[in-house]
């Protein structure tokens, strides 16, 4: 897992030092999942915490690549009897086009890494699942940007490889997030 987050720093620094000749932004937001496990009908939508830094790397006026390193709380429950906490440090590298001032649409892969897998009962008792250790998504948002580098962001992340032994077992996930770059 080191390993993995190092190799994102590298490449966050090397998208920095190409980036000097143009548009380049970091920021930081924070939102809220709201998280759902398809092809699994037992399972209702849970809310999560949505956490991380961006980078922006303007190609051009309409044109941008948006890397971002998230920490991403996802799953699902089954009434209050249980709750699935599978918590990601998600990766996902947005083309971004602007169709308007300020306003853009995101797509992209993202990949995600298993840090939190958990079964709690409403017992208080828990259980380790056998979660798969990295999620392959597809990432389409639309965001808004003002002129101060306050944003916000609207995306539906759709799992593509399966996050259990089933495969139809995928993470859905609907964000909702708010932050500023600089």
């Amino acid at each position: 897992m080191k390993k993995q987050v190092l190799i994102l720093v590298m490449f966050l620094l090397a998208f920095g030092i190409k980036a000097q000749d143009k548009k380049f932004d970091f920021g930081i937001k924070a939102g809220v999942n709201f998280a759902d496990i398809q092809g699994a009908d037992q399972y209702d939508a849970q809310a999560g915490l949505l956490i991380g830094v961006t980078a922006e790397l303007g190609i051009s006026d309409k044109f941008s690549v948006q890397p971002e390193l998230l920490y991403s709380e996802q799953g699902g429950k089954v009434g209050d009897e249980v709750d699935l906490q599978l918590n990601y440090i998600a990766v996902p590298v947005l083309a971004k086009y602007y169709v308007a001032k300020g306003f853009a649409v995101e797509i992209g892969p993202q990949v995600s890494f298993l840090v939190k897998d958990e079964f709690e009962f409403g017992d208080g008792t828990t259980m380790d699942p056998v979660a798969e250790n990295m999620d392959v998504s597809a990432a389409l948002g639309f965001g808004y940007k003002t002129n101060s580098g306050i944003f916000t962001q609207v995306r539906y992340v759709a799992g593509l490889t399966t996050i259990d032994e089933n495969p139809d077992v995928k993470n859905a996930v609907f964000q909702l997030s708010v932050g500023y770059q600089f």
